[in-house]
């Protein structure tokens, strides 16, 4: 059995074309919202997918110490350095009585004029003193002052932590 179809008229066709221009807008319009659809400080976070906001789409300054749960924060997420498992030999004598001494560590992601944190991990010879005194490129400066009374003892790989904060 075979069906024919007439030609449509062009009234017909004018129709058709004309609904599909008045259709088009509505049918786009229904599946984009734009900026200027929203509403200031009407998004809530149950209108926000996990991980949608990322550092890049944050303004400068828009995060403040406000914004931090107490604790949340490691040295990992601050900039600069953090280094687990450097240590420090020094000979005996290396620093006289009542002196201090700089010793240039490694510390890869250290920038000049990072505050520069020292965490001894292990026991230190009494009377020794130890401090960061400054960073420059992957490195940081450690003052070791003698406070002995003598010569200062050697020292052997004396495990520390060092954290920059640029």
């Amino acid at each position: 059995m075979t069906i024919w179809f007439e030609r449509p008229s062009p009234a017909l066709i004018v129709a058709g074309f004309a609904l599909l221009v008045a259709l088009g807008p509505a049918v786009k319009a229904a599946n984009t919202v734009g900026s200027s659809d929203i509403i200031d400080f009407s998004i809530q976070d149950v209108d926000i997918k996990d991980g949608a906001i990322t550092n890049p789409k944050l303004a400068v300054n828009s995060v403040g110490s406000g914004n931090v749960i107490n604790k949340s924060l490691t040295a990992d997420d601050l900039k600069g350095a953090n280094v687990r498992g450097s240590q420090l030999s020094l000979a005996a004598g290396a620093v006289p009585n009542g002196r201090c001494r700089y010793v240039f560590l490694a510390a890869p992601g250290a920038v000049a004029g990072d505050a520069v944190i020292i965490s001894l991990m292990g026991p230190a010879p009494a009377g020794m003193h130890f401090s960061g005194a400054r960073s420059v490129a992957n490195q940081v400066i450690l003052q070791v002052c003698n406070l002995t009374g003598t010569a200062s003892p050697v020292i052997t790989s004396l495990p520390l932590r060092i954290v920059t904060i640029g």
